[in-house]
């Protein structure tokens, strides 16, 4: 009993201390171990740390590629555009056309006024067009008339017909809107022509609740088509169609021989295609052209000088309507014809068909093949034509009355005292009575000029200048 009881005491000691050293050793390897795994995860930091940095490194690298080749696309779009220039410059110089003769002397003013112009030898008129240049593009404004434009374009085709007036009007047809017959519809004639569309970014916002948004659609196409023709694409002169219009046989050879005229006289803000009192009864001279402080439309040439002044001042709705404002003109005037190039069809559109209904489908369309070229258009200058005009206005018997003109032949003139007054006498011939800011339409310095009894009579309503003197009228006696 007694040994048992003193051994006790070492067995303990024994257990304890092989406790401990089993115990030392789980901790060794323990913290061995831990320490591993701590090395493991510091490597795995390191490795994700690094692999953060290539990826940083990638990001920004693919950024950089990103910006060179933008940089390479815009480069590549002025090479193009170059390209483009020096093959229209080299289709210019391959197409051969014959050369003008030398001009010839103008005729009298009574000759040039009536518009039995007789044939000369070519236009006098200051021109840098060689032979063989495009003399403008012409673009067709559409929006969701597909079988309108379908019309108007094989109106062109008719017209457009030869390689030679296919490369002097380079044609476009400019869509406003995603209508897909439309777009069918030109692009099934895209051998033929250049699709272009607009995409509205946001609805306009009008003046007023009531009006029509699609004067304010129609305003916004207009500055993005004329914008991509004039200052994208750079061309000089751009006509502007309709997408409800026929075009007259010599549509193409008129707008050829005014061109220059245009592009020389800074006194000019337009060539148009249009008489706004082009009815068969008021007119019968296929040659005769005039100068009007009112802008026709309807189917009408600008330059691109004439359109950078415009693009900045361009209206929000009603552009038409604003082009006829005098601080827009700023004194310039248009070229028109006394028979119209064009002939609108569209019954349907913005306007709800009132103007067709009672102007335009009366509208008589020229079906003569005028030779232009062969015209002398010198008469048609700023000065020399307001010398002419006057001269032939004051040399116009005076009608004593309205039931006087029916038995007179030749040139007549009536006055009107104001804008009443004058409504009254346009009603009585059925002619527009319409004034915008002061000018009555297809005046020139105030006076509107119309055809009557079968042609026989020319008429002149005329500013009475007792009654009215403004700044930019004539003064007729």
């Amino acid at each position: 009993m007694g040994i048992s009881s003193r051994s006790d005491p070492v067995l303990m000691r024994v257990f304890l201390a092989v406790f401990a050293g089993v115990y030392l050793t789980v901790q060794i390897h323990f913290f061995s171990g831990l320490h591993t795994h701590v090395e493991e995860f510091q490597l795995q930091s390191e490795s994700l740390q690094n692999s953060s940095s290539h990826v940083r490194a990638l990001v920004d690298e693919t950024h950089e590629l990103k910006e060179r080749l933008q940089a390479l696309e815009a480069d590549l779009e002025i090479e193009k555009r170059s390209h483009r220039k020096d093959v229209e410059r080299l289709e210019e110089k391959r197409i051969f056309v014959q050369a003008q003769s030398p001009p010839s002397t103008p005729d009298s003013a009574g000759t040039l006024l009536r518009g039995d112009l007789k044939p000369g030898s070519g236009s006098t008129i200051p021109s840098s067009m060689q032979p063989g240049d495009i003399v403008a593009a012409v673009v067709v404004m559409t929006c969701n008339r597909r079988d309108y434009l379908q019309r108007t374009l094989q109106s062109i085709f008719s017209r457009r017909n030869s390689d030679e007036l296919v490369h002097k009007f380079p044609l476009f047809v400019s869509q406003d809107g995603t209508n897909p017959g439309v777009k069918g519809t030109a692009m099934n004639n895209q051998a033929h022509l250049t699709y272009m569309q607009h995409l509205e970014t946001e609805v306009p916002k009008m003046d007023s609740p009531k009006e029509n948004v699609a004067y304010y659609r129609i305003a916004n196409h207009y500055k993005w088509a004329l914008d991509e023709l004039f200052v994208e694409r750079e061309y000089e002169r751009v006509i502007i169609l309709e997408d409800d219009m026929e075009l007259a046989v010599d549509f193409f050879q008129y707008f050829e021989a005014t061109a220059p005229l245009l592009t020389s006289d800074p006194s000019l803000l337009c060539v148009s295609s249009w008489n706004d009192n082009g009815q068969e009864q008021f007119v019968n001279s296929a040659t005769a052209l005039f100068r009007s402080d009112f802008f026709p439309g309807l189917g009408w040439m600008l330059t691109r000088d004439t359109w950078m002044g415009l693009r900045e001042i361009w209206p929000k709705g009603y552009w038409d309507d604003w082009m006829r404002l005098r601080h827009v003109r700023r004194g310039r005037q248009c070229i028109r014809p006394e028979v119209c190039r064009t002939f609108n069809f569209g019954e349907q559109g913005s306007s709800h068909g009132y103007f067709f209904k009672q102007y335009l489908a009366k509208i008589k369309v020229n079906q003569e093949e005028v030779q232009w070229n062969e015209m002398d258009l010198r008469y048609l200058e700023a000065e020399a034509y307001a010398k002419q005009f006057q001269a032939t206005v004051q040399q116009a018997q005076p009608a004593p009355n309205l039931n006087a003109v029916h038995s007179m032949q030749g040139d007549v003139k009536l006055f009107y005292r104001n804008e009443k007054d004058f409504e009254q006498i346009a009603k009585r011939f059925g002619v527009f009575g319409e004034w915008k800011d002061g000018t009555p339409r297809g005046a020139y310095r105030g006076v509107v000029v119309f055809k009557a009894n079968a042609g026989a009579t020319r008429i002149f309503l005329v500013p009475d200048p007792v009654h009215l003197k403004l700044a930019d009228w004539g003064h007729f006696e």
